[in-house]
């Protein structure tokens, strides 16, 4: 009965989390028959090529786990928190079990070779109603591309990564949005006190929130924070600020994000 209870809970949760999860060009998140994970019978969410596995237990973790096509489920990973929001578990999702699956489906065997996956994923930015409607496009010189968009002072840009990742960088960003962006990208705030060597009210004000280190401090008169390193796949943020910008909501500072395609759209998102 306890077996039942906490899989209809694990449906529950996979069908609102569903909802928030960043939808592919005509590939839409829906529910899909799960497996057993670690011992416990999981919900699965789909959209049509990735599909993710979810679990509750009787004293309310979450687990997740990326079930790439033809091959077992990969590591299941502990969601931080009880009873956690959908959104969140989305969050989670785009940032750590997505780009496995995406990374574990180009090492299956042969696919679509680098410009292929280049012209998909300058579809999805273009096309996703998570992103800033009016746009620019530049090709480069080595064969990428670029979409660039303008928005209240912030340059915004994305621009292909590897394999399948994509770089976001925001020029001129507003600390509350920067705040929106290291929320979705982290995994959880920071414990204690910033980290010595962290100077200026704007830079304070992130470190003591968010688990971010200095780096080459005051290098060429800026203060550089990155995140610390985490799971193979996790996001990257690096953000450069004056030493002395002020800690107010006007204060901008630059912010660059190496992630998966998913949370780099839920980014585009959260900065319109």
């Amino acid at each position: 009965m306890r077996m039942t209870t906490t899989f209809r809970a694990a449906e529950e949760l996979a069908a609102a989390t569903a909802a928030h999860l960043p939808a592919r060009p005509g590939r839409s998140w829906h529910r899909a028959p799960g497996a057993e994970l670690d011992g416990l019978a999981a919900a699965g969410l789909t959209d049509g090529t990735r599909t993710l596995l979810l679990t509750t237990s009787p004293c309310g973790t979450v687990k997740m786990a990326a079930w790439p096509a033809g091959r077992a489920p990969l590591e299941a990973a502990a969601v931080p928190g009880r009873r956690v929001h959908p959104r969140h578990l989305a969050a989670a999702a785009a940032r750590h079990h997505l780009p496995a699956a995406d990374r574990a489906a180009l090492a299956a065997g042969p696919g679509a070779d680098g410009f292929a996956r280049r012209g998909e994923l300058r579809y999805e930015l273009c096309s996703s109603p998570l992103a800033p409607e009016r746009r620019t496009v530049a090709d480069t010189e080595t064969g990428g591309f670029k979409v660039s968009w303008d928005l209240d002072g912030t340059r915004i840009t994305a621009a292909p990564s590897g394999d399948h990742a994509v770089v976001v960088r925001a020029e001129r960003l507003r600390l509350p949005f920067a705040e929106r962006l290291l929320r979705l990208a982290l995994d959880g705030r920071a414990a204690g006190n910033p980290a010595a060597g962290v100077c200026g009210a704007a830079a304070r004000r992130l470190a003591a929130a968010w688990p971010l280190l200095p780096t080459n401090s005051r290098a060429a008169g800026t203060t550089r924070l990155t995140s610390r390193t985490g799971l193979p796949d996790a996001p990257h943020v690096e953000i450069t600020l004056t030493p002395g910008l002020g800690g107010g909501d006007c204060a901008r500072v630059d912010l660059r994000l190496r992630c998966g395609t998913d949370l780099a759209l839920l980014a585009l998102a959260a900065l319109r």
